[in-house]
C-alpha cells in the first residue's frame, strides 16, 4: 500500500470515530462505557446511519440526552415547527376572509352597478318625457343650442 491509500484510511477511521463520538455525547472517551453497552455504539442513531431494510424517516428520534445543547437544539426544533403549523393555519384563515371579503365585494359592486343602470335609465326616460311634453322652441341665433340651420 501507498503512503496515500494509508492516509486515507486513517483519516476516513479518524472521522469517522469523531463523528461517532460526537453523537454518542461522551467527548472525551471514544470507547464506550460499561453502562452504555457495546450494543450502542453501533445502533443506527449511534453510526448516523440507517439498517439495512430499515426506513429513514429523515426526521430524528426523540432525544434523551443531558446534553442541554441537544435539548435546546430539540426544543428549538419543536418550537420551530409549532411556529410553521401555527403560521399555516393563520395563512390559510387569512386566505379564506380574504376570499370570502372578495365575494361579498364583487356582489356589492354588481348591485351598484345595477343600480346605476337603473337610475340612468329612469333619468333618461323622464328626460325624453319632458323633451316630448314641451314643444320645441326654435333656438335663435346667439344660444348655446343654436346649430346655424
Amino acid at each position: 500500500m501507498s503512503q496515500f491509500t494509508k492516509f486515507l484510511i486513517a483519516s476516513t477511521f479518524i472521522a469517522a470515530t469523531s463523528a461517532a463520538v460526537a453523537q454518542s455525547g461522551t467527548p472525551g472517551n471514544a470507547m464506550p462505557s460499561p453502562s452504555q453497552g457495546a450494543a450502542s455504539s453501533t445502533s443506527p442513531t449511534t453510526m448516523g446511519t440507517t439498517a439495512p431494510g430499515a426506513i429513514n424517516t429523515g426526521a430524528p428520534a426523540a432525544s434523551t440526552s443531558t446534553d442541554p445543547y441537544i435539548q435546546k437544539r430539540d426544543a428549538d426544533a419543536a418550537a420551530k415547527k409549532e411556529y410553521g403549523e401555527k403560521r399555516k393555519a393563520a395563512k390559510a384563515e387569512y386566505k379564506s376572509e380574504k376570499a370570502a371579503a372578495k365575494s361579498g365585494y364583487k356582489t356589492e359592486k354588481a348591485e351598484a352597478k345595477s343600480d346605476l343602470q337603473m337610475e340612468k335609465r329612469e333619468s333618461s326616460a323622464e328626460r325624453n318625457s319632458a323633451i316630448t311634453a314641451d314643444p320645441a322652441k326654435p333656438a335663435m341665433p346667439g344660444q348655446t343650442n343654436y346649430s346655424g340651420k
